[in-house]
């Protein structure tokens, strides 16, 4: 938001309005896979599935066609692919995933829910309250008695408004982009470890 769109939120701001709607809405424009642009959103390193500090973020495959929607599309886009990456590997312990509860900012988003949904082919669930604060004060219902124990707690706090299936067709789409993606990160881990290198001599 801040490095891209500036003065979308300096707008927004005099506006009165939420400048992620309208990232979303310029990011709904541009068709999946950004038009081969690829995000990976390692800023800090990466921890699972590559436990490597040196990871760094990287948009490839820019070129002149590529305009700001694009580049936000690419950022919900990657940060689902991450997550996937990582479903992959509670896939190989034998726990079948059956849907994803999403919550907390990201989850006020219906077009990276639809991603998210696409790209791993998990159903999602939004629930009425995804603020992740709302499963604190849940256990301090619980803490201070008002709920018998957790189960109780959800059962009468917990409802769900958005249940969103995968489309068929986009989850392959995206499989072929998240080949990609995995692809990028093998190719790209060495150099990442150069610069850090370079960086800290």
């Amino acid at each position: 938001r801040d490095s891209l769109f500036g003065p979308e939120y300096e707008q927004c701001v005099k506006d009165g309005r939420n400048v992620y709607e309208l990232m979303d809405e310029m990011a709904a424009k541009i068709s999946i896979g950004s038009e081969g642009m690829i995000y990976h959103p390692f800023l800090n390193g990466e921890r699972c599935p590559y436990y490597n500090p040196q990871l760094r973020a990287s948009f490839v495959g820019v070129n002149m066609i590529h305009k700001k929607g694009h580049f936000a599309r690419a950022v919900l886009e990657g940060v689902a692919f991450s997550l996937n990456d990582c479903f992959q590997i509670v896939k190989t312990m034998g726990v079948e995933i059956k849907e994803a509860r999403l919550i907390g900012g990201g989850a006020k988003s219906q077009l990276w829910s639809r991603i998210l949904c696409d790209i791993t082919g998990i159903p999602v669930i939004r629930p009425v309250n995804d603020d992740s604060s709302f499963g604190g004060a849940m256990l301090a219902g619980v803490g201070v008695g008002v709920f018998a124990n957790e189960y109780k707690a959800v059962d009468v706090c917990v409802r769900d408004s958005i249940n969103i299936k995968p489309n068929a067709e986009n989850h392959e789409k995206y499989q072929l982009y998240f080949s990609a993606y995995k692809h990028i990160v093998e190719q790209l881990s060495s150099v990442y470890n150069e610069l850090y290198k370079i960086r800290n001599s």
